[in-house]
C-alpha cells in the first residue's frame, strides 16, 4: 500500500502549529549541457518533533511541474542540489499552497 500517513495527523489532526519557509534557491549550468540547481530550505516557528513533506515544483516552457518533495523536521535549514537534464525558469516552493504555512520567497 501506501507510507504511514502518521505525520499528517500529528502534525494537522492533533497539532497546531504553523510553519513559516524561507526558500532560496539558484541554477548553474554544467559543463555537459545540464543544470544544478542548489536549494536552501528552512522550516520555523515549529517544534523540534513537526516534521513536513514540503512540495517544491519548477517551471520549464511556462508549465509548472513539480519536482519532488523536501522532507523537513524541527526548526532548521536543509541544502540540497540537484542535477537536470533541463534548464527551469524558476523554482518555487509549495505553488498550489497545498501546505498550512507561510512562505518566504
Amino acid at each position: 500500500m501506501g507510507e504511514p500517513m502518521d505525520w499528517f495527523f500529528n502534525e494537522w489532526v492533533y497539532g497546531m502549529e504553523i510553519p513559516e519557509y524561507d526558500f532560496k534557491w539558484n541554477l548553474q549550468d554544467t559543463n555537459d549541457g545540464k543544470t544544478l540547481l542548489r536549494v536552501s530550505l528552512t522550516q520555523s516557528g515549529v517544534s523540534d518533533s513537526f516534521e513536513m513533506l514540503v512540495p517544491i515544483y519548477v517551471q520549464l516552457n511556462g508549465q509548472v511541474q513539480r519536482l519532488g518533495f523536501a522532507k523537513i523536521r524541527g526548526s532548521t535549514t536543509i541544502n540540497n542540489e540537484i542535477i537536470l537534464p533541463f534548464h527551469p525558469e524558476n523554482a518555487m516552493l509549495d505553488e498550489f499552497r497545498s501546505v498550512l504555512c507561510q512562505v518566504h520567497q
